[in-house]
């Protein structure tokens, strides 16, 4: 937020304390996501192998944050896995 505050002049947020660790937790939490979708994104070959472990790797993390002592990080994750599980149901009908 400081550096758009640097590129735009008429640009003023300022978040406490409590807004700067909700934000850092979220940020920390999503970064599987994005080191998932750079890894799977810049191989030419995607294989099943991969895929399923990747796949594995995000479960297994929105199942660690939807149980968070974070209220705002668990809620925001289940919402996530809703949508997760539902991409889930359509991969074991492909599988079947």
């Amino acid at each position: 937020f400081d550096h758009f505050q640097k590129l735009d002049r008429h640009y003023h947020l300022t978040l406490t304390k409590d807004e700067w660790k909700k934000a850092t937790i979220i940020h920390n939490s999503l970064k599987i996501f994005y080191d998932t979708i750079n890894a799977i994104s810049t191989i030419k070959c995607l294989t099943s192998n991969i895929f399923f472990k990747k796949f594995c790797e995000i479960k297994r993390e929105t199942e660690k944050m939807c149980s968070s002592l974070d209220i705002c990080l668990s809620s925001m994750t289940m919402r996530m896995k809703t949508e997760f599980d539902k991409y889930l149901d359509i991969c074991n009908l492909i599988l079947d």
